[in-house]
């Protein structure tokens, strides 16, 4: 289990730009992500966190039409996803007078590992434009979601997860586990999805090629050279992409972490 893989790190804080990147429980990919069977729920589940960690956000207002659109898919699907979300608790209904199908009466939605206290220290921070764009366009790009929590334990700009390891974390088929890491960690098949998003994956092997490393192209995880504070920004190629590049320095946030 990932909590037990981090209960002993010591406690630090680290510093994120909080309008580009937001933070994203430990939990959720140890104990919501395993068990879902809807194969939608993951990527529907991410939406509804980032949104209600917007700033100001009071929870997610919406229908199935809504909902559907926010991940991309039939509203047949959205409300799958969302029966098996609330049905297992990671999602609340705040407003039981609202209505999944009408227009007007909408009901509240909740996430409440979203809104728990980050002192613990499990957690990682995720670029919004993850969830935000790469989602709703790729839906396989929810593995990259896995990679930087992988990538973030050591610090480093990669990471080497088993194909095994991935799978037991986010419960999706090693079939299409493999053909989400060949699509996303080649340039050239990226490129032929026509999504107009930056390449999100970079693989390499190890010397001995026993490995493979992963590193998600748009987060830089760094220590500045004298200091014990862990940074995290985004890479030029996509701050400049997503509009954040001069945003990042002015929104600056900082949360108590654990870390090696």
């Amino acid at each position: 289990m990932l909590e037990e893989e981090t209960a002993e790190r010591r406690r630090q804080r680290i510093r994120y730009p909080s309008g580009s990147w937001f933070p994203l429980q430990n939990d959720v990919l140890d104990s919501v992500f395993p068990g879902l069977r809807e194969h939608r729920s993951r990527q529907l589940y991410l939406t509804m966190y980032e949104y209600v960690q917007r700033p100001r956000s009071k929870g997610l207002r919406a229908n199935l039409t809504d909902l559907s659109k926010l991940i991309d898919c039939d509203v047949r699907t959205a409300r799958s996803c969302i029966v098996e979300l609330v049905g297992e608790g990671f999602v609340t209904m705040r407003d039981e007078g609202g209505k999944l199908r009408s227009r007007t009466e909408k009901t509240i939605f909740a996430v409440p590992l979203a809104k728990e206290k980050l002192d613990t220290g499990h957690w990682f921070p995720v670029p919004r434009f993850l969830i935000k764009d790469y989602l709703p366009t790729y839906p396989g790009s929810v593995v990259l979601i896995a990679l930087l929590y992988f990538q973030h334990l050591k610090w480093k700009r990669y990471c080497w997860p088993s194909v095994n390891t991935l799978v037991r974390v986010l419960g999706i088929k090693r079939r299409l586990m493999y053909d989400y890491l060949n699509t996303m960690g080649h340039e050239a098949r990226w490129k032929r999805l026509g999504t107009n998003l930056p390449w999100p994956l970079e693989t390499s092997y190890s010397p001995d090629r026993r490995k493979r490393h992963f590193s998600v192209r748009a987060a830089k995880f760094y220590t500045l050279p004298g200091r014990k504070k862990p940074l995290v920004r985004l890479r030029e190629e996509f701050a400049i992409h997503f509009g954040h590049r001069r945003k990042a320095a002015a929104n600056t946030t900082e949360h108590v972490h654990s870390d090696r």
